[in-house]
């Protein structure tokens, strides 16, 4: 039995609706009614501003996956030499790395994949599938649980046993095949996939038959084959006997024949069957619910960040304070045991202004305080109105980022946070302030 690593893996998923957690958070006997009101407006906001940014990420990858689309019913949008069309590719895989890491999903590594297509499952089926046959195989998966399965052993059918698998919630592929990838990539989107079943789901496998159902059509085979030669032997002479016992023969090899036929056939439908129920979306489609889960996930986790800092702005949390808090809030409203990703979700409060950081003593944790409720709607009102803005003056030069700067905490020129110490306002870079994971993503966006 291979070892599988990733079943030790703490989530990054949130297995929870962003309606849920905004309920959660307002009715929260700490919030007042009009509180209450002003968090779910600003919910409201914050699902408006994330669609509106994914939006524009699921354009770029239309178009990176556009001469590679297998469904595609349009003209392409523009004619790629093989140099280009290599680069863009490259550049579609990295894109799609990107959005699965936003949407909390997990990449198997190559010796995982492995090690999941070497288990054998009890389906009945046996398939073979080889990474040679693949120029590109990405696999992503969230959403991993352990579960029971009974099953019938061959030599004792009387009885049944159980074994432990590793199912998981959903799992996505990038699949570039080795003959005729340079113009397709597949995408698919599966859910409920059994982690030892997982070569099932890859459009490049070799069916076999057990070894059981071999023995089985072989033994009925030699012992047609058998009993059509001794009668052959003993009734030689006889040129009625003989025409006999090769029609016998004849119909042996047509019914053992039938048999693998047959066989191959019950194991196809058992195939087809399990990827009907399975399969949830597949190139361009699921390219787009890869879209909206990346957005879900990033709405969540800013959500959960800043509600927890407003609800207990009394307490001064740091990052590692922040983060083992809210973990335990999820695991005390829902019973979730998850990795919550507390970088990324500072990341984005700095990015829409709703964060400020204390740096009260030299070399300590900066404590880090929500913006208050109003402050923030204004705030992400103001910057609505700014897309709008610069797309009508498109030709304007940019607001220098000073002329942007709120209070204390929101961003200013350099990617620096300005803070309120001790001895005055000072400036702390972003990464030193929150430690976000992904370099870039604190960037300010013009207002």
């Amino acid at each position: 039995m291979h070892e599988l690593r990733f079943a030790e893996i703490r989530e990054r998923f949130l297995p929870v609706k962003a309606a849920t957690i905004v309920q959660r958070i307002a009715a929260d006997a700490r919030l007042s009614e009009s509180q209450r009101e002003q968090f779910r407006s600003l919910a409201a906001m914050l699902g408006a501003r994330f669609h509106y940014e994914f939006h524009h990420q699921a354009e770029q990858l239309k178009t990176l996956y556009d001469p590679f689309d297998p469904d595609r019913d349009t003209l392409p949008l523009r004619t790629l030499q093989a140099e280009e069309k290599a680069a863009q590719g490259q550049q579609l895989v990295e894109a799609w790395r990107g959005l699965l890491q936003k949407g909390n999903y997990v990449e198997l590594p190559r010796n995982e994949i492995c090690s999941c297509l070497e288990l054998q499952t009890r389906s009945g089926l046996v398939i073979r599938a080889s990474l040679s046959d693949y120029q590109d195989l990405r696999v992503f998966f969230r959403g991993v649980r352990r579960q029971e399965r009974r099953w019938r052993p061959w030599w004792m059918p009387w009885t049944t046993r159980c074994e432990t698998i590793h199912v998981f919630s959903r799992v996505a592929l990038l699949v570039q095949p080795a003959q005729g990838g340079e113009d397709r990539i597949l995408l698919k989107l599966f859910k409920e996939v059994v982690a030892e079943d997982l070569e099932m789901l890859l459009p490049l496998v070799r069916i076999r038959m057990r070894w059981l159902d071999r023995l089985k059509i072989g033994s009925s085979m030699a012992g047609s084959l058998g009993t059509a030669a001794w009668k052959a032997f003993t009734s030689i002479f006889s040129p009625v006997v003989f025409m006999a016992v090769l029609c016998g023969f004849g119909v042996a090899v047509v019914k053992g024949i039938l048999g693998f036929l047959g066989s191959k056939s019950r194991y196809m439908q058992a195939l087809s069957a399990n990827l009907y129920f399975q399969n949830v979306a597949n190139n361009a489609s699921a390219l787009a619910l890869l879209v909206d889960a990346a957005e879900a996930e990033e709405l969540k986790e800013t959500l959960l960040a800043y509600g927890l800092l407003y609800l207990e702005r009394d307490q001064d949390y740091t990052r590692a304070a922040l983060d083992r808090r809210i973990e335990a809030w999820l695991n005390e409203q829902f019973g979730l045991q998850v990795d919550f990703e507390i970088s990324d979700a500072l990341d984005k409060l700095v990015d829409k202004q709703l964060l400020t950081a204390d740096v009260r003593s030299p070399g300590e944790s900066p404590v880090l305080k929500a913006v208050d409720l109003s402050a923030a709607l204004q705030r992400l009102d103001e910057t609505w109105d700014g897309f709008f803005d610069a797309a009508a003056s498109r030709d304007a030069p940019p607001q220098p980022a000073a002329s942007r700067a709120g209070t204390a905490g929101s961003l200013a020129e350099g990617g620096q946070i300005r803070v309120d110490g001790a001895s005055g306002p000072t400036r702390v870079g972003v990464a030193a302030a929150v430690q976000p994971s992904r370099p870039g993503q604190s960037e300010a966006l013009p207002l």
